[in-house]
C-alpha cells in the first residue's frame, strides 16, 4: 500500500511539473491564434465661436471588418468651420486622412475665431508566406512597395493667431524573427504654418520599397511558412485662426493617397493574409495608374 501511494504521489508531482512547464512554454512562445488584422481611426472637429461640444468619434475593428471610414464637419455660428475625415482599407491597401479649417474675416470686431480638425487612421495585417521544399542556392527576399502623396497649406490674419497644420505617419513591414535588420519602415513628418508663407503650400510625394529576408540559403526538407506583419498609420491635425481682421484657413489633404501597391515574392512562394483581402487587385492598380496619368496631364495643361 505504501509503495502504491508513493508511486501515485510521484506521478502527481510529474504531472504538475509537466503542466507548469507547458504553461510556461505557452506564455513565452507567441500564440499564433492571436495574430490577425485590425483597422481603426478617429476624428475630432470643432469651430469657435461654436456654442457646443466638439465632434469626437473613433472606430476600430479586429478580425471582423477590413475597412473603416468616418467624416465630421463642425460649423460655428459666425461661419468658422472645422472638418476631419479618414479611411483605412485593407482590400485596396490604401489609407488616407483629411483635415481642413476656415475662419471668415471678423471685420475688426476683435473676435477670436478658429476652425480645427484632427483625423487619424491605421491598419495592420498578418501575411503568411509558404516556401516550397527544395534547395535554395541564395537567400530569399520579398519586397513590399508603397507610396504617400499629400498637400499642406495654411493662411492667417495679420493680427494675432497662427494657422497651422501637420501630417505624420508610419508605414512598416516586419520580417520573420522581428530583428531590426529585417524591418522596413517609412516615416512621414511634415508641417506648415502661415507665418512662413514663402514655403506654403507644400506638396509631398514619396514612394518606398521594403525588402526583408524570408529564408537563408540552404535545403528545405518540407515546406515552410513564414509570417510577416504589415502596418500603416496616418494622422493629420490643423487649426485655422484669426483675430480682428482677415480670414484664415488650413488644409492637410492626404486622403486616398497613401498605402501599399504590390508585394513581390520569389517564384514558387505563395501567400495569404489574415484579412483575406490585403493588396490591391490588378484592376485597382490600373485605376490608380490611370488616375495619376490624368493628374499629370491636367497639371501639364
Amino acid at each position: 500500500m505504501k509503495k502504491s501511494i508513493s508511486i501515485s504521489l510521484f506521478a502527481l508531482r510529474q504531472f504538475v511539473f509537466a503542466l507548469v512547464l507547458f504553461m510556461a512554454i505557452g506564455f513565452l512562445i507567441p500564440n499564433q491564434a492571436s495574430a490577425g488584422y485590425s483597422v481603426g481611426g478617429s476624428i475630432w472637429a470643432y469651430a469657435t465661436p461654436g456654442g457646443g461640444d466638439p465632434i469626437t468619434r473613433s472606430l476600430s475593428y479586429n478580425n471582423t471588418q477590413p475597412s473603416v471610414s468616418d467624416t465630421a464637419t463642425y460649423t460655428g455660428y459666425d461661419g468658422s468651420v472645422g472638418q476631419a475625415q479618414y479611411f483605412a482599407n485593407l482590400a485596396t491597401g490604401l489609407i488616407g486622412t483629411y483635415v481642413s479649417g476656415y475662419c471668415p474675416d471678423p471685420q475688426g470686431q476683435g473676435l477670436g475665431m478658429s476652425g480645427s480638425g484632427t483625423a487619424d487612421a491605421s491598419f495592420n495585417d498578418t501575411l503568411h508566406l509558404t516556401i516550397p521544399s527544395g534547395t535554395y542556392n541564395s537567400d530569399l527576399y520579398v519586397t513590399l512597395s508603397g507610396f504617400v502623396n499629400g498637400y499642406l497649406s495654411a493662411s492667417g490674419s495679420r493680427h494675432g493667431g497662427e494657422s497651422n497644420v501637420y501630417e505624420v505617419g508610419n508605414f512598416k513591414l516586419i520580417g520573420p524573427g522581428y530583428f531590426p535588420s529585417n524591418v522596413g519602415e517609412f516615416s512621414l513628418d511634415v508641417n506648415d504654418t502661415h507665418i512662413y508663407s514663402s514655403t506654403s503650400p507644400k506638396s509631398i510625394s514619396a514612394s518606398f520599397d521594403f525588402t526583408v529576408k524570408i529564408l537563408a540559403a540552404g535545403t528545405l526538407d518540407s515546406p515552410k511558412t513564414v509570417d510577416l506583419t504589415v502596418s500603416a498609420w496616418l494622422k493629420g491635425k490643423g487649426a485655422a485662426m484669426t483675430w480682428r481682421d482677415g480670414s484664415a484657413s488650413m488644409l492637410s489633404d492626404f486622403y486616398n493617397t497613401g498605402g501599399y501597391t504590390f508585394l513581390d515574392v520569389p517564384a514558387g512562394v505563395t501567400w495569404t493574409s489574415d484579412s483575406g483581402v490585403f493588396i490591391p487587385e490588378p484592376a485597382t492598380l490600373l485605376l490608380l495608374g490611370l488616375g495619376s496619368m490624368m493628374l499629370r496631364k491636367r497639371r501639364a495643361k
